[in-house]
């Protein structure tokens, strides 16, 4: 059956679902009116197993054209629930990231934390930024950031305060194309799960159309710290 009607001008899109520590499903899509302007998160709540489920609620109450990739959504232990998000900034899809936060289950939304970009010396060589951020809560209750980049690795950042603050964006040991990665905490467990294009020994190349070919192989690593 439809689950989301198009109520966008382009299309809706970039579907995430949570159960909720109350039991309550949290439903999130982005709805994109505009090819390079407009793109923004709305979330729905379900109280009957999805059955029926509630009105679009705003969850990124700010104008722009902000990505939050498939499956984002998360809950930290605490109850806060958390959208990582990049914001476009510019024709050439710069983007910073930043994550938009709820403490009453999804009904209001702000954003939390300043907006996250590479060090200004690496922006002229480095059109991308930060991208298609997620977010993963560590054993310790620190949040863990990671992004998308063109500089051959993926990027992170840590949280310790409920993601108010990040400490600055550095280069992880996960050598990775310009593409997306996905993580998890393995359940039951202090790991944590990503998937993402190990390409090393593939040489990098500035060429941002020869970047994309590289999305191969697919790779799951495991980090135990």
């Amino acid at each position: 059956y439809l689950l989301q009607e198009n109520i966008g001008r382009c299309n809706v899109m970039s579907v995430g679902f949570l159960r909720l520590h109350s039991g309550t499903l949290l439903f999130g899509f982005a709805v994109k009116n505009h090819p390079s302007q407009d793109c923004r998160y709305y979330v729905r709540h379900s109280r009957d197993e999805g059955q029926t489920w509630g009105a679009p609620v705003l969850a990124i109450p700010e104008p722009g054209y902000f990505v939050v990739n498939n499956d984002r959504l998360r809950q930290t232990r605490a109850g806060r629930i958390l959208i990582p998000a990049a914001k476009s900034i510019d024709d050439r899809y710069h983007c910073v990231s930043t994550c938009f936060a709820s403490d009453d289950e999804g009904q209001t939304w702000q954003r939390c934390a300043p907006y996250l970009d590479l060090p200004e010396t690496m922006r002229a060589s480095s059109p991308v930024g930060l991208q298609e951020p997620g977010i993963v809560e560590c054993a310790d209750g620190s949040l863990w950031m990671y992004t998308r980049t063109d500089r051959g690795s993926i990027y992170a950042c840590r949280s310790a305060d409920a993601g108010a603050t990040w400490s600055e964006p550095q280069p992880t040991s996960l050598i990775a194309p310009t593409s997306p990665a996905s993580a998890r905490r393995l359940p039951g467990s202090n790991e944590i799960l990503i998937l993402y294009n190990d390409r090393r020994g593939v040489p990098y190349s500035p060429d941002r159309r020869a970047e994309f070919h590289h999305r191969t192989p697919l790779t799951a690593a495991v980090s135990s710290d």
